[in-house]
């Protein structure tokens, strides 16, 4: 048997990346093995070593997979010839894939550890091969063409382990909860379709019946619809990845992803002052939450649990005002710590995308990140305490201070930050180093839209003109 690596110069893609595929050759047959991995083509691979250049990012992690997936594929075909087993295409394929699958269910990482002969041969065993019998025995769900929704799964259980190149991180777990939700999405459209989806059925009519579900029958947002195929559309690029012998229509790449920008929720300026200025140290404060949790609970508060609950309530909304001081990410803000802040700026680098965050540090009329800093500055390695209920206790806090406008949330913060900045007249370059958005495109999404200050901003624009 003989294996060669090789990048699929004919399938580069817009940053120079070719799929690095792997093809088998035994018995006179070829079988192409796709390895899930890129390269930047040519200049990134070393035809001679037939691996990543140790320079190109993640090389070694990248080269460590293509040797344990080599090292799979030779195992499985020595202990076939060993008990004389004849290999097929599909056989092969098969035995190799629940092996893999099973040394990376052990608890083995494909991309930082080297697999043993071991773990192999305890991989294989426990499948309950038969290895005496002259065929490998395969059961009938195996031979069954593989479901889109059980694809699906397949894929969103390889997005969990794959390093984004942008961050040198797994996907975050909010990330893998979107896929997921597309998962379910799908799962009931095939059900009210009334058919099973197919990889060859991916054309303009079912791209119309997925459309007219979501706008029509379940009178989603535009945007909601547009998430849902910008999914739809990595899945299947994925799958031409995953398996080539999968026949995907090729007219999918001509799914229109729509994207409609309305404005988000923010807070105005009276809406902040207003949460800023809860004191859940008054006692007229203090009674009504008080009475209003131990009714819900049906039973008095002990002072030391009310006491817990109203420290609760109150980090939840420090929190949150962090949010909208910095713009940092809720998780970012939570981990944020001292050696973050370098004089009058936050230098932070964010857990979702990777990216440098320059943000000013200092209280201003409106904005008072210095002054929540020191409230809970102490000697544990971060400034906030751990406060794992933040939107639950944000609903509570947005009826304390007679916010109804909008529903609050964590996310709200970011976007409070954003819109505001802009309409302070800070140059929009400015504000996407503060929030780590790179282009315009990602940062409008951030953007809500006063209204009055437009009218004022117009008004005092045309007495330039008069």
């Amino acid at each position: 048997m003989e294996i060669n690596r090789y990048p699929r110069k004919d399938r580069l893609d817009k940053d120079g990346k070719a799929p690095i595929r792997m093809m088998v050759h035994y018995y006179n047959k070829r079988l192409p093995i796709p390895t899930g991995e890129k390269v930047l083509y040519p200049d990134g691979w070393d035809s001679e070593k037939q691996k990543v250049k140790p320079r190109q990012p993640f090389a070694s992690i990248i080269n460590q997979k293509l040797d344990n997936i080599e090292k799979t594929l030779r195992f499985v075909f020595k202990v076939s010839n060993d008990s004389s087993i004849e290999l097929t295409n599909e056989s092969f394929k098969l035995l190799f894939e629940k092996v893999y699958a099973a040394v990376l269910a052990s608890g083995a990482s494909e991309s930082q550890d080297d697999f043993t002969n071991l773990q192999l041969q305890q991989a294989y065993e426990s499948y309950q091969l038969n290895l005496k019998k002259l065929d490998i025995i395969v059961d009938l769900e195996s031979t069954i063409k593989p479901s889109v929704i059980s694809l699906m799964h397949l894929w969103v259980n390889e997005e969990k382990d794959r390093i984004v190149e942008a961050t040198g991180r797994v996907m975050s777990p909010n990330t893998i909860k979107g896929l997921n939700s597309t998962i379910k999405r799908f799962v009931a459209f095939e059900e009210f379709y009334g058919k099973p989806l197919s990889l060859e059925g991916m054309d303009k009519h079912f791209y119309a019946a997925f459309r007219e579900y979501m706008l029509k029958e379940l009178n989603q947002g535009i945007n909601n619809f547009g998430k849902h195929v910008r999914r739809l559309k990595q899945f299947l690029t994925w799958c031409e990845d995953h398996d080539e012998e999968l026949k995907i229509n090729p007219k999918y790449v001509r799914f229109s992803a729509p994207s409609r920008y309305k404005g988000v929720d923010f807070l105005l300026l009276t809406e902040l002052v207003a949460i800023e200025n809860l004191d859940f140290k008054a006692a007229p404060l203090r009674n009504k939450l008080y009475f209003s949790y131990s009714n819900k609970l049906n039973e008095n508060l002990e002072l030391s649990a009310f006491d817990s609950y109203i420290f609760q309530l109150e980090l939840a909304r420090d929190v949150f005002l962090m949010c909208c001081y910095t713009g940092l990410r809720i998780s970012d803000a939570q981990k944020l710590a001292v050696s973050d802040i370098k004089q009058e700026l936050i230098i932070v680098d964010t857990q979702k995308t990777g990216e440098y965050c320059y943000i000013p540090f200092f209280d201003d009329g409106i904005f008072k990140p210095v002054a929540l800093v020191n409230k809970y500055r102490n000697s544990e390695q971060f400034i906030f305490p751990k406060c794992p209920k933040i939107n639950h206790h944000l609903k509570l806090i947005q009826k304390l201070a007679d916010v109804d406008r909008i529903v609050l949330s964590t996310k709200v913060g970011r976007k409070t930050f954003a819109t505001t900045k802009v309409y302070q007249g800070v140059p929009r370059h400015i504000v996407m180093q503060a929030t780590g958005h790179k282009t315009e495109v990602s940062f409008n999404r951030y953007i809500g839209i006063d209204e009055q200050e437009l009218v004022n901003i117009f008004k005092q624009q045309s007495h330039k003109v008069s």
